[in-house]
């Protein structure tokens, strides 16, 4: 570990990088890298192509058609509990589909940037060294779009607020799965043993 001495007293002034730059440090390693370094970030990509996936399903197995998706704007206040969670992840779902797909497309651009490059390249070939490639600025977008930045702080904290959303969507997911198929699973396992 490094420290900071006063070259005159001899003096431990503590750690070189403050506190606050240190626990941002471990944020960023914590989102980007799991907190382990290639093999986080690989289990990372994992995790954004499924996001990708559950982001794409869901909204096929969602979409109510053209004449009832307006229901869907708002959750249902009245009614049990299990019909509150169904809406509550379809609103959530509804107006935060883009943020979430963006986000799951760019978390595999993040970690495997390859694929994305090559395209850009297939599409425009022998120009990277000519100059300006709208696949470039692309690519730059998928990253900005990524993390907010762009706009200032506004975006910055509506990304921060809207990064609360696929936590929501997979507790109120996990719930509605555990009603409609752990839940009646294990109650007829439970009716088979006690017959």
């Amino acid at each position: 570990m490094h420290r900071i001495f006063n070259p005159y007293t001899g003096a431990d002034l503590g750690h070189p990088v403050p506190a606050g730059s240190r626990f941002v440090l471990w944020l960023i390693d914590l989102h980007d890298n799991l907190l382990f370094e290639d093999v986080g970030r690989k289990i990372n990509g994992a995790g954004a192509v499924l996001l990708t996936v559950l982001c794409i399903t869901g909204a096929i197995i969602w979409w109510p058609g053209v004449a009832t998706w307006r229901r869907s704007l708002v959750a249902p206040w009245t009614g049990n509990w299990k019909r509150f969670n169904w809406g509550l992840h379809s609103v959530i779902g509804l107006w935060t589909f883009a943020f979430v797909l963006i986000w799951g497309i760019s978390g595999i651009y993040l970690v495997w940037p390859e694929p994305f490059t090559s395209a850009a390249d297939y599409l425009q070939p022998g120009v990277e060294y000519k100059g300006w490639r709208w696949g470039d600025d692309l690519l730059a977008w998928i990253a900005r779009l990524h993390f907010g930045r762009f706009a200032g702080w506004p975006v910055k904290t509506l990304w921060f607020v809207l990064g609360f959303s696929p936590v929501i969507l997979f507790v109120t997911g996990a719930v509605m799965w555990w009603n409609r198929v752990l839940r009646p699973a294990r109650e007829s396992e439970n009716s088979v043993v006690s017959r």
